[in-house]
């Protein structure tokens, strides 16, 4: 359904790595978190569902607790984002591995929400790679460092008290979970990629599909693989994955790819449309 390279000349856009949508009267805005302490929105323009462009585009620094621009590479390394039933933005941060709310928009100061206590012991670049919530205050959150001798990562679920343990199993051992979202009918979509600092030219992304009523506290979660994005297709660093109800009535997706600020990458935003399908 359409895709964009986006470019800018200012410095800072870039490394984008989790990806959220908005509703805004009568168009739908995008908003991204960077791995510097940025956040990217956008205006989606969208013609028949049709991805067409982005304008009204700003690069801002993300704020902390007390209101001030995020300092530095360890506090300012924002990976995930997802958007809470109440409005507010949820963003996971690594290095220095932490959960911050804010208001709709990303705007507003910082305010600390209650993470996982095993993501502590996570490696500095391998935190809360992907976020997801539901209507009824469930999140979902994926650790991509955390991972056990039969290749499954580490995944929380928060059900409005506390975060209980899950474990998420790959489609095939060299695939990371690199975000997440809910689709409207409860399912869940992980978006997996397969890159590699040896060999960036080559990435790999997989959207894969979970059933809603698999993700609860304890289990071991999969997905059926919709989708696989390789050359000779369109590809690249795919970190950022959102869904929303389009004007025709069909959940349409959202996918972004990360440049890590080298002129070898794109940062893409590409559009797709899910197939009908029943509820979970």
């Amino acid at each position: 359904m359409g895709g964009l390279a986006l470019r800018s000349k200012d410095s800072g856009f870039g490394g984008l790595s989790g990806l959220a949508v908005e509703r805004r009267d009568d168009f739908w805005r995008v908003i991204g978190v960077t791995d510097r302490g940025n956040k990217f929105t956008g205006r989606l323009i969208l013609e028949d569902g049709y991805l067409r462009g982005v304008e009204a585009a700003t690069l801002e620094a993300l704020l902390d607790q007390k209101g001030r621009r995020i300092a530095g590479r360890a506090n300012g390394d924002a990976e995930s984002v997802t958007r809470l039933p109440n409005g507010d933005l949820l963003v996971g941060f690594e290095r220095h591995h932490r959960l911050w709310t804010y208001g709709p928009g990303i705007t507003g100061s910082a305010v600390p929400h209650i993470a996982p206590k095993a993501i502590r012991k996570a490696p500095a670049n391998g935190g809360i790679e992907a976020l997801a919530s539901w209507p009824d205050g469930r999140i979902l959150a994926i650790a991509q460092g955390l991972t056990s001798r039969k290749g499954t990562s580490a995944a929380f679920l928060f059900t409005g008290r506390s975060w209980k343990k899950m474990k998420w199993k790959p489609s095939s051992k060299d695939f990371d979970a690199a975000d997440a979202t809910a689709l409207p009918n409860g399912d869940l979509l992980v978006l997996e990629r397969l890159w590699s600092i040896r060999n960036p030219l080559s990435p790999r992304a997989r959207i894969t599909r979970v059933s809603g009523a698999s993700v609860r506290a304890g289990a071991t979660i999969e997905g059926e693989v919709l989708a696989e994005l390789k050359a000779p297709l369109a590809t690249e660093n795919f970190e950022g994955l959102t869904a929303f109800t389009n004007a025709a009535g069909r959940t349409q997706l959202l996918l972004l790819s990360d440049d890590n600020f080298t002129g070898l990458q794109r940062t893409l935003l590409m559009s797709f449309e899910m197939p009908e399908t029943p509820a979970s």
